[in-house]
């Protein structure tokens, strides 16, 4: 059996990982390689090994992101591996040279359906969500995030959770 690694709501192409991971998101205007719905991905329980989520939390409903986070983990082998990026509000407004991605930060765009930010994403929310399906996960700096993991961008005012 091949190794399976889902960069979960992939966006855009610019944000598309390589092969091996494979780019799932619920809007095919991104042209994802698999189509799908974050809340029943068409994956066997256990079947996957990595799961990747950069800047995507932030985009569902509020009540949405435990429910999603309970399927990662049923796709997720046992000793899978979970990364989420994300934005941090906290962090954003703490630098003049970051001000310009305030409101970006706070709201998401309109660049297409889904796009915007339905809750104001920080680290500590993020993490503490993710410790209701995944006790274990951790906080890291952005820096320190493995070459592993498909990250488009490292910039101060992210935020990186991971599980492994």
């Amino acid at each position: 059996m091949g190794m399976t690694f889902l960069n979960l709501g992939c966006g855009d192409p610019p944000c598309h990982a390589p092969e091996p991971w494979v780019n799932v998101d619920s809007y095919a205007g991104c042209e994802p390689d698999l189509l799908a719905d974050l809340h029943a991905l068409p994956h066997d329980t256990g079947s996957v090994e990595a799961v990747y989520m950069g800047h995507v939390l932030e985009h569902l409903e509020y009540l949405d992101v435990i429910p999603v986070l309970h399927e990662v983990k049923r796709v997720l082998e046992p000793d899978g591996m979970l990364c989420i990026v994300g934005p941090d509000y906290h962090r954003v407004v703490t630098k003049p040279e970051w001000a310009p991605w305030v409101d970006l930060v706070m709201h998401g765009d309109d660049t297409r359906p889904g796009a915007e930010h339905r809750w104001l994403p920080t680290a500590s929310e993020h993490l503490r969500m993710v410790r209701e399906v995944f006790p274990a996960a951790r906080e890291i700096d952005i820096i320190a995030v493995s070459s592993f993991w498909p990250v488009v961008y490292r910039v101060g005012w992210e935020f990186a959770i991971i599980n492994h």
